[in-house]
């Protein structure tokens, strides 16, 4: 039996990446390169700035929400999760999100 995990990626790989790859006009089917396909694959342009910013939001958000977790285990039991760890994942989840609203100047 399969996991639930590897039938997500199945699913994605061949129902979405699959048939986004292999679309193309026929009046250029012998002239495609890899370079191609992994274009049509990812879009035209990938903005790293939205990538990075996405990115920040994520792991920020992941990060307070761990803060949370390890403030309840702090409160049932003061020696396993010290409170500094608590504060010290609370305010790095903090500068992450507040890091994804600081403009980025790319060229």
């Amino acid at each position: 039996m399969q996991s639930l995990k590897t039938k997500l990626l199945n699913f994605i790989f061949f129902f979405i990446l699959t048939p986004n790859a292999l679309a193309y006009d026929s009046s250029f089917a012998g002239k495609d390169s890899f370079g191609d396909i992994a274009s049509r694959l990812f879009g035209s342009e990938m903005d790293v700035r939205l990538l990075i910013r996405v990115l920040c939001i994520m792991t920020g958000i992941a990060l307070i929400l761990s803060s949370i977790i390890q403030y309840g285990k702090h409160r049932r039991n003061p020696v396993e999760t010290t409170l500094g760890a608590v504060f010290t994942s609370l305010l790095v989840g903090l500068a992450l999100i507040a890091l994804s609203f600081v403009p980025l100047q790319m060229q």
